[in-house]
């Protein structure tokens, strides 16, 4: 038997649900959401494991129209090594829009956050990175 979730609130919902009994969110339009936005609400997922999976899935894929979305959610994220994880895999993603990103998060209220994003920072200024030079390396 397959088990169903809201993918606004996470609450088991049953295969034939239009709505969520929860939260009432429309679960027809989830359906009609093209496939990288639903990787995105993914990144809710309430699972640590589930997160991560997803999170790694958009960085596999190169898919920099999320970058938005990355912040916002790496913003919100309580759990510390959660977010040391999104960093690491952050340096995976062969966008220069990451540098950016990586330079916010220097500042992260998590000390532990900033030093990871400062090393892979660090790393990645001295070199190339994508086969392209970074914009404000050497």
């Amino acid at each position: 038997m397959i088990t169903y979730f809201c993918p606004n609130c996470w609450h088991t919902v049953s295969e034939e649900d239009k709505k969520c009994p929860h939260c009432g969110y429309d679960l027809t339009l989830f359906h009609r959401l093209p496939y990288e936005k639903k990787l995105v609400m993914g990144l809710r997922h309430p699972i640590r494991e589930v997160k991560l999976s997803v999170f790694y899935t958009i960085v596999k894929k190169n898919l920099y129209n999320a970058l938005p979305d990355i912040e916002k959610i790496m913003e919100e994220e309580e759990n510390p090594m959660v977010l040391v994880e999104m960093v690491k895999a952050l340096a995976l993603m062969k966008i220069p829009e990451i540098l950016s990103l990586l330079q916010k998060l220097t500042r992260h209220r998590y000390p532990i956050v900033q030093h990871q994003a400062k090393l892979i920072l660090d790393n990645l200024l001295s070199e190339k990175h994508g086969g392209v030079k970074v914009p404000w390396g050497s």
